[in-house]
């Protein structure tokens, strides 16, 4: 494993860190990318991971299949210098409508969804700490926002 800075829309510094690993399947992993990226920028970071994955075989694993509306569904109030933030980066904009709206994206883009990942909250480190800062009113609000984020393993089509 290396961990080096990328550009990610560089498509040359992209292939070129790719080929300091050794011939055979690759990983390509990120989480709190692409809501950072709109979707022509999205559109480019596919383009040039399908075609690593093409070429090399491997994954690419993101945490990043966010919906709009996190805010309101999780009942939250963001303090103003996250929502100052959040429009600058324009985080909203930039979200999936749905998770059809984000399968549809990256089938278009040609990759198919191999796995997701499930996770067991209750066995997070801090679940704990969460539970117990939390008012019985926003964990029942939380319980019945629904899924607002996935983490799915892709695979080039």
């Amino acid at each position: 494993m290396e961990l080096l800075p990328l550009n990610v829309l560089d498509e040359i510094d992209f292939h070129e860190i790719i080929g300091h690993f050794p011939q055979g399947e690759v990983a390509i992993v990120n989480e709190g990318l692409l809501t950072y990226l709109n979707k022509q920028e999205k559109e480019k970071l596919c383009s040039i991971i399908h075609d690593i994955l093409m070429e090399r075989g491997g994954y690419w694993i993101t945490g990043d299949i966010v919906l709009k509306n996190k805010e309101q569904k999780l009942g939250l109030k963001f303090n103003d210098e996250i929502k100052e933030f959040n429009e600058q980066q324009n985080t909203e904009d930039n979200s999936f409508e749905s998770f059809k709206e984000a399968e549809m994206f990256f089938k278009d883009m040609g990759f198919v969804i191999d796995k997701e990942a499930k996770i067991k909250y209750s066995e997070m480190s801090s679940f704990k700490y969460m539970v117990k800062s939390m008012t019985l009113r926003h964990l029942f609000k939380l319980k019945g926002a629904g899924k607002i984020q996935a983490t799915w393993r892709l695979k080039a089509a």
